[in-house]
């Protein structure tokens, strides 16, 4: 399975089952393209909350 085919399936899910899905990337732009929010942690703290509306 592809990035598409893997962003299309996740969104999906998203939506038929109105749920949460945890995602651990480098690839931003990847995750820019199917997420509401970002939250970055370092060193188990919380540094930064991203928000993104489609």
């Amino acid at each position: 399975m592809g990035i598409e085919e893997t962003r299309g399936t996740l969104l999906e899910i998203n939506r038929e089952r109105n749920t949460t899905i945890v995602l651990s990337s480098h690839i931003l732009s990847e995750l820019e393209q199917i997420t509401t929010k970002i939250l970055f942690i370092d060193n188990e703290k919380i540094i930064q909350l991203k928000s993104f509306l489609f």
